[in-house]
Formats: C-alpha cells, sequence, structure tokens
C-alpha cells in the first residue's frame, strides 16, 4: 500500500450503482409469482418509495410471493454487469490503502455472488441477509435495529463509526435509500433517484456516468 496516510474512507451502494441494472428488482421481476398481474410488483415498488411500506416490509413481501431455487438465482444473475470503472476503482484503492465498503439495503446472497464472480469477493459488504430454504428465501435484517427502521440495512450506522478515525466520507450511490446516508456523508457522487433528491433539497453532489469519474478524483485529491 502506498498511500496509507490517505483521507477517505469510501462507501458505495450496490444495485444501479456498483452494477449497471439494479439486481433485486430483476431478480423478482423474474422470479414473482405469474399469477400476481403485470403491474403488482410496479405497484409494490411504488409503496416502498412513497414511505407507506418500508424496505424490510417490502422484501418480505417479495421473497414470499417468489418462487425460485437457489441454482435458478445463481443462473439469473449472470445477466448483471459492474458498471464501467468500479474495478479499477476498487484496484487503485487497494493499492494506496483506502477503505472500501459496500452498503446496501439489498441482499448480501447475489452482491457476494456478482462481487464474486468478477473477483473483488474479498471486499466488506454490509447489507440484508438472504439464504434459500429449498424454494423459499429467508431473510433476516441484521442491522434494522440500529435505525429508524424505513430501512432494512441503516448506511448512516455504518457510516458513523467509521467517523472516528478523521477521514472523509465518500459516498457513491443511485437509490432512494442511500438519501439517508449522504447526510453523514462530506462528498457525494450520485445519479439516478438519489441524483434528484439531491437536487430538491440543494444538496451538493457530483454526477457520476461511471465509476472513472470517482477515481479521477481521488487520484487528483487524495494526496
Amino acid at each position: 500500500m502506498n498511500n496509507i496516510n490517505n483521507k477517505y474512507t469510501i462507501y458505495i451502494d450496490f444495485d444501479g450503482t456498483v452494477t449497471t441494472r439494479d439486481v433485486g428488482d430483476g431478480v423478482f421481476d423474474r422470479f414473482l409469482r405469474k399469477d400476481l398481474g403485470k403491474n403488482w410488483h410496479k405497484d409494490l415498488l411504488e409503496e416502498w418509495k412513497s414511505g407507506r411500506l418500508t424496505s424490510h416490509e417490502c422484501l418480505l413481501i417479495q421473497s414470499k410471493n417468489s418462487e425460485v431455487t437457489k441454482e435458478e438465482m445463481v443462473n439469473a444473475l449472470d445477466n448483471f454487469e459492474l458498471r464501467e470503472g468500479f474495478t479499477e476503482l476498487i484496484e487503485h484503492c487497494r493499492k494506496n490503502g483506502i477503505s472500501v465498503e459496500i452498503l446496501s439495503d439489498g441482499l448480501d446472497f447475489y452482491i457476494n455472488h456478482i462481487l464474486k464472480k468478477n473477483g473483488l469477493g474479498d471486499l466488506t459488504v454490509k447489507s440484508n441477509h438472504m439464504h434459500f430454504e429449498g424454494q423459499s428465501m429467508v431473510m433476516e435484517f441484521p442491522f434494522m435495529e440500529f435505525g429508524c427502521g424505513h430501512c432494512g440495512n441503516c448506511k448512516r450506522y455504518h457510516i458513523e463509526k467509521s467517523r472516528a478515525n478523521g477521514n472523509k466520507i465518500v459516498y457513491i450511490g443511485d437509490g432512494l435509500s442511500d438519501r439517508f446516508a449522504v447526510k453523514s456523508s462530506d462528498i457525494i457522487f450520485a445519479r439516478g433517484d438519489l441524483a434528484r433528491h439531491c437536487k430538491r433539497n440543494s444538496i451538493e453532489f457530483t454526477y457520476f456516468p461511471d465509476f472513472h469519474t470517482v477515481l479521477r478524483f481521488i487520484e487528483e485529491t487524495n494526496e
């Protein structure tokens, strides 16, 4: 590690941020019961986005209405790709002793699988937990108790725990669950729903089309 005196701690959302598409939404779109109707999942997600459902309630409903085996799930995950520049950013951080963690309100099952497939299985992941029992997905929420209850995994809890080291917090995300994380972050890279949230609330951020944008910033400023 060349630069042990780095000044950043980096936290990155997973679905739609590390990956080009939202993995959780894609998986449930594919494996929800066929009798639920074309708009059922879309309507459920709107209930979550409006705040009428918490994320953990939404995940429990999705899982209980899905029909999928572990093998089918694993095969489906081959359809998701990493966003350009992510691997290069992680390589740079490793070489320079910069701490990087994945913070997700999604599921560790698919996050760990996709990262491992891309040679990044050693990254620290803080998320909700899922495992299979037959054709049933079993959900666990080990970090929910540390937050307000709106999210299954309280991202602010993890960020605040790291503030003692004095580093600036860099947060990279795209979704609604990230709007809580940015309250505890110093430097924000956003796209999608998170970018729109930041604009509405006059929160300073940098739009990132890919991770090369973030990598350039780290290279130029971490001296």
